[in-house]
């Protein structure tokens, strides 16, 4: 992914209602349910709260 060229990568986990937010060249954040999702300076105006994803 990275190798690629990828800034940022989302992994989401519907039965955990989970995103694993993982950026180069080791980050890793976890977003729950109640967590707002960002698109940060990729997508600036991007917002949504995790658990809609799994709606």
């Amino acid at each position: 992914m990275f190798e690629l060229g990828a800034r940022e990568v989302w992994l989401l986990f519907p039965g955990r209602k989970q995103v694993y937010r993982l950026k180069a060249p080791l980050e890793i954040e976890i977003l729950n349910e109640n967590d707002l999702l960002t698109g940060g300076k990729l997508l600036p105006k991007f917002q949504v709260r995790v658990g809609e994803l799994f709606e």
